[in-house]
């Protein structure tokens, strides 16, 4: 069980600091959850939707990003880790302070609708999300893929950084025509990167369509 969360450093985290609840949380390795009900609990007053948060007091330099980031070839996550936030805020000093990203053949973005839509086939997306928040967002471009009728991989990097790339689209009417031209199931499998049982399965239950047309 683990212990309970000290009052009067959550209201010094929440109203003086302001800090995101999010950030809070990671710092007493809790649920953003944990938080609003130990708000609740103690009568707090929620803050508006509206609210900014403040600029940090310790804010980093430019040089300490550009040297954490390029020579020692830290993640956002790894970076966010040792000044205490999570690593959109990071990505966030990054982008005001100028500091480019690794060529690396993705871009960090944080969570945003639609970042999926322009995506082109091999083309990767790295993205650093809050590790409560993760799951939920990996769930979200599935579902952003199948709404756009892509497919794509995730595949995680650390505890808040994943990789998502997206993959060839093969239409039932593809698989047919390329078994007419003589390809076998298991290469037409390798070269779209398909399960070959997955295709197989395809395969069967366009059959039995047609069978009862």
């Amino acid at each position: 069980m683990k212990p309970p969360i000290p009052l009067n450093d959550l209201l010094r985290l929440y109203n003086v600091e302001k800090l995101p609840v999010a950030e809070i949380a990671a710092r007493f390795s809790v649920t953003r959850q944990g938080i609003y009900h130990t708000l609740w609990r103690h009568k707090v007053k929620a803050r508006p939707r509206t609210y900014r948060r403040a600029p940090p007091k310790n804010r980093s330099t430019r040089e300490e990003l550009h040297d954490l980031y390029w020579n020692q070839e830290l993640s956002l996550g790894q970076i966010g880790e040792k000044f205490g936030v999570a690593g959109t805020t990071i990505w966030e000093e990054m982008i005001r302070h100028g500091v480019p990203t690794r060529p690396t053949g993705g871009k960090y973005y944080p969570g945003r609708r639609n970042m999926l839509a322009h995506l082109k086939i091999g083309e990767k997306l790295l993205i650093n999300e809050n590790p409560d928040r993760k799951l939920w967002l990996q769930q979200s471009l599935y579902r952003q893929a199948k709404k756009f009728g892509i497919r794509i991989a995730i595949r995680n990097l650390d505890e808040s950084t994943f990789a998502v790339t997206r993959k060839p689209t093969l239409s039932i009417e593809d698989l047919v025509q390329m078994q007419k031209d003589g390809r076998s199931l298991r290469s037409i499998a390798t070269e779209y990167k398909y399960n070959y049982r997955s295709l197989s399965q395809m395969l069967r239950r366009y059959r039995c369509e047609k069978k009862s047309e």
